[in-house]
């Protein structure tokens, strides 16, 4: 883990071309917050994909935790069973009825 104040990283930029910084604030933590989906495959932990919080006024934490469960293939399912474990940041309604709508 990398510690640090990463200012090139966090940096407001007055040009509107350039991308906007990467480190924000999310409960009081300052970082590049991101939401990782892993799948456990026996003793495998794959990690199977990521996306990068953008900040406030952007997509929330819980609707890109949904884009990313919509990524894994049904097949993946059929034959054992699914657990999904997510912070507490993710016990929204919208979270909790896409888990639903994938069985």
């Amino acid at each position: 883990m990398k510690c640090g104040k990463f200012l090139h990283l966090s940096t407001p930029i007055e040009n509107p071309e350039m991308p906007d910084p990467w480190v924000r604030m999310l409960n009081s933590k300052r970082g590049l917050h991101l939401v990782v989906l892993y799948l456990n495959l026996g003793d495998w932990r794959i990690p199977w994909s990521v996306r990068v919080w953008r900040g406030k006024g952007q997509t929330s934490l819980a609707q890109l935790a949904c884009k990313l469960l919509a990524t894994v293939p049904t097949a993946l399912a059929l034959d054992a069973p699914v657990i999904v474990l997510a912070d507490t940041e993710f016990g929204t309604i919208e979270f909790l009825q896409a888990v639903q709508r994938r069985g």
